[in-house]
């Protein structure tokens, strides 16, 4: 995705009430890199949690239970890569064997 289609696509996000920290500037004079950006209150129909954009961007959303992230992330088309955030590791183990990424 070239940087300008990025930038749009990132526009069309905040339109639909997803909030980006850092809004993916140029990074460099050459090619299309970004810098890393990370959009909080993603919603499951929005196009940013279901495509592969190819940047470093990173998507938050809520949820509430533990299953039902596992659910969501498996439903990915995509599923290139996740992480998991916690202090509990028996949570941290569970997620790393279910998700399948």
């Amino acid at each position: 995705m070239k940087y300008k289609e990025r930038h749009n696509y990132f526009k069309l996000q905040t339109k639909r009430r997803s909030y980006p920290f850092n809004w993916g500037k140029r990074f460099g004079n050459k090619g299309y890199y970004i810098e890393p950006t990370i959009f909080s209150n993603v919603k499951e129909d929005m196009l940013i949690s279901q495509d592969e954009i190819f940047g470093p961007v990173m998507v938050l959303s809520k949820f509430k239970s533990i299953e039902e992230r596992i659910e969501k992330a498996n439903s990915s088309k995509y599923g290139l890569a996740s992480g998991i955030v916690t202090k509990n590791m028996d949570i941290a183990n569970t997620v790393s064997r279910s998700i399948r990424a």
